[in-house]
């Protein structure tokens, strides 16, 4: 099992886990950036530090699960989901495990819930010091006219918010993953630890590898939706899709997508 745990990850995951012998060609994450990722704050001696940020998925469709992810600074502490209660249980619970851990961020998926939600978020959030914010996929990327890299901004590169959420939380595994098995030297506000502790884990793995771009007649980066999962047989990602929240909370006004060492702000 640790010889192929060692030297075929993929296939090992197959075998010993139980997962579908999956074709991870287009997957956006891969298992084994997922696996060097966990706890990998000790791996390499960096702490928790900086925002501490609750992604919430509501999930209010049919069985699909209600899901929460909890990063402090770049080390995700926190994750669970669960099925029983109604969508408006879930928003307190949501906000029960915020205020507990002293969030400073809430960030929720806004897309396909109604109004009287809305105010039920807003209630809850009540006169704290919760920045609360809403996610929709569907909008056009965060600070579209900066560049994601030296030649491309992230209005040409992404179809949407959902892409870019994804995109860079794929950027902050795969540094992971050169900085644990490569011994690259990476700042590690730019990386992802996923602390062994979280109570779904292995949920929140397999979610991961599952997601896969959205391959269409455009030339930007596009990813599958929940409904497209659906249709392909695979269960919607709710914690996955909470990670990505998480780490969506508002940046900084300048220099958001960049190495930042917070000396004075509270935000990573």
């Amino acid at each position: 099992m640790e010889l192929c745990k060692r030297e075929n990850y993929k296939k090992y995951l197959h075998i010993w886990e139980g997962q579908c012998n999956a074709d991870y060609e287009d997957s956006v994450i891969l298992p084994e950036w997922v696996q060097a990722s966990i706890d990998s704050h000790k791996k390499l001696g960096f702490k928790a530090s900086g925002v501490k940020s609750l992604g919430f998925d509501p999930a209010d469709a049919g069985k699909d699960a209600k899901a929460v992810m909890m990063r402090h600074g770049c080390v995700v502490t926190l994750g669970e989901q669960w099925t029983d209660g109604d969508l408006p249980e879930a928003i307190d619970k949501a906000f029960a495990i915020a205020y507990e851990n002293r969030c400073t961020d809430f960030v929720y998926d806004s897309i396909g819930i109604g109004a009287g939600v809305k105010v039920k978020v807003a209630h809850s959030a009540g006169n704290t010091k919760l920045d609360v914010q809403g996610f929709c996929a569907s909008e056009v990327p965060d600070n579209p006219k900066e560049k994601y890299e030296e030649d491309v901004s992230h209005e040409d590169l992404f179809l949407n918010k959902r892409a870019q959420g994804w995109w860079l939380l794929r950027d902050r595994f795969e540094k992971t993953y050169r900085a644990v098995e490569k011994g690259e030297f990476i700042n590690p506000d730019e990386l992802i630890s996923l602390s062994s502790d979280i109570k779904d884990l292995k949920v929140l793995r397999s979610e991961l590898v599952r997601v896969q771009r959205k391959r269409a007649n455009n030339t930007k980066i596009q990813i599958e939706s929940k409904q497209d999962m659906k249709k392909r047989g695979v269960s919607s990602p709710n914690m996955a899709d909470a990670l990505v929240y998480c780490f969506s909370n508002k940046p900084p006004k300048t220099g958001w997508n960049k190495p930042l060492v917070v000396k004075t702000s509270r935000r990573v």
